[in-house]
């Protein structure tokens, strides 16, 4: 299997025709002003977009540590009903139970986020 898959990505690559084109200098010294132009247009989205990620990761590390409330809330209805937790295990056990559903949805979510569109909710 492996040698088969090997000579194919070979027969393919050495029929894939490459063309390979080498840019002027003086070509990339006409094109530097306009790609500055673009860069200080496009620079308010990017930080806007690396703005909203980063707010969007921070989301994803909350969930993260929200997992570890099952196990918590679990514990806490066990062995702390005598002493009244457990009205706060079944809470905890609640949203452990929720975290990594929200965990997905919100790392299905990233790349929007990167975009600087707002996925909604705040922690």
């Amino acid at each position: 299997m492996r040698k088969s898959l090997l000579i194919l990505i070979i027969v393919f690559s050495c029929l894939v025709p490459c063309r390979v084109r080498a840019v002027d200098p003086v070509t990339m010294a006409v094109f530097a002003p306009l790609a500055l132009k673009a860069a200080s247009i496009a620079a308010p989205y990017v930080m806007r977009g690396i703005q909203s990620g980063a707010v969007h990761m921070v989301k994803i590390g909350y969930d993260v540590v929200a997992i570890f409330r099952l196990p918590l809330g679990i514990g806490q209805v066990l062995l702390g009903w005598p002493v009244g937790y457990f009205d706060t295990g079944v809470k905890n056990t609640a949203l452990g139970a929720v975290a990594p559903f929200k965990l997905v949805w919100d790392v299905v979510l990233l790349p929007v986020a990167l975009t600087g569109v707002s996925t909604g909710g705040s922690y």
